[in-house]
This record gives structure tokens, sequence and C-alpha cells, in this order.
């Protein structure tokens, strides 16, 4: 069966944009600028200023970065959806996070896209979301239908939150490797190494790289990928 909009809607997707790096926006704004079914009514860098926008410009589809400054999209999608279900968001990511992809979806997303997608997936998801379907990026398909099978359960160990690419770096942040030299180790250039850093230690719930060396010390058995 063929997804569509309500009968009678002419006008544009109405899209909020959520991310926190300028740049990324800029590009984001453009892309959709140059879509004929979609108008960009805001843009935005923060979870408050995103609950508060979409109250303001009720947009049909929010496109929403996981990680932002003051919380995750993860939580603006859940106060958002909790006020305003008819809107819908999809989450845009720099890594395939399986346990964000699942929090996510408990959240009430509509989908959840890497970064690394092409603009055509990236409007299509836009177009999907306002027609009410669902479109998750095949890198991180597979783990929702691990979870699935597995009765749904989110397990409560930090460390199985971490991703492939997380395990590989935790150990090495304990062995006193700065950015560079992990970067240099598993292939990586210096800034997606220094995000991978920042993820694990706010899944980990801690505040430093010091405090990431004593958790391994703490914890025999680290997973390493």
């Amino acid at each position: 069966m063929r997804l569509s909009r309500p009968t009678g809607t002419e006008e544009p997707i109405r899209l909020l944009i959520v991310d926190d790096h300028p740049v990324v926006r800029l590009g984001l704004v453009t892309l959709f600028g140059s879509a004929r079914n979609v108008a960009v009514v805001g843009e935005t860098g923060s979870v408050q200023e995103a609950v508060s926008l979409a109250a303001a410009t009720q947009p049909e589809v929010i496109l929403m970065d996981v990680r932002l400054p003051d919380g995750t999209g993860i939580d603006a999608c859940r106060l958002i959806r909790s006020e305003h279900p008819e809107i819908k968001v999809v989450m845009l990511t720099g890594f395939a996070d399986e346990e964000a992809v699942i929090r996510a979806v408990l959240a009430g997303a509509n989908g959840f896209l890497l970064k690394s997608c092409s603009t055509e997936r990236l409007v299509d998801a836009v177009e999907t979301a306002a027609m009410g379907g669902a479109l998750l990026d095949p890198e991180v398909t597979d783990g929702v239908l691990e979870w699935m099978r597995g009765g749904g359960q989110l397990n409560s160990d930090p460390l199985t939150r971490l991703s492939e690419q997380e395990r590989k770096i935790l150990p090495l942040i304990a062995l006193g490797k700065t950015n560079r030299q992990i970067g240099e180790m598993l292939y990586l250039s210096e800034h997606t190494v220094k995000s991978y850093v920042s993820s694990l230690l706010k899944k980990l719930e801690l505040a430093r790289r010091s405090e990431a060396a004593a958790y391994v010390a703490r914890h025999e058995h680290v997973p390493v990928a």
C-alpha cells in the first residue's frame, strides 16, 4: 500500500532542522531549500530550543541530530512527541550506535539515518516520515531486529552500550594513548576519535579520560572488538 499525506495536503512538508554544528545545519537548509516539496520552518542546535521551536512552528517533520550540547536528540524527541504526537522525528547521527537506535524508536522516532547517507535517501526519509512511514539505515537495521528477537530488553550493563569502535578505543584510552595515536592505530581521523571518546564517556557516565582508565582497571573483562 502506497503511503500518502492527509487528503487535501498540498503545501510543502514543514521541516525543522536540529543539529549543533552550524555548517551541517547550513548544508541541510541548502539541501532542503532546493527540494520542491519541503519548506524549512526553523533551525537550531539545542534540545531546549528544539522543544520551543517545535511548539512555535508546528513542523510536520523534525530532522534531529542525536548528540546535542544540552542533552540528546532522543531526549528532545521524547519531549516533543509527548506534547505533539502528530510531529514526526527522523534522527540523524554520524555513528552506527544500535542502542541509540533502539532508544530513539522507543522515544517515538520515525526514522534513524547516518550522516553518511546520500542526499536522496535523506530527502526520502523526510518524505516517508511525513506520510506516516518509518525508515532505518541499513547499517543499524540488523541490530534492531536482533533486539526484537531477544525480547526487546535493553541491557543495563553500560559496557554493552558501546559501539564496536568504542570498544576498541576504550582500552587504548586506558593505555594513555592520545586521540592522534588512537587514530593512527585504528586508521581514523583525530576528529573522529574525539567524537567516539566523547560518546563512550557519556555512555559510561564518566567525565574525563582519567576516569575511563580507572573504569577499565576496575573491570577486568572490558569487551574489546
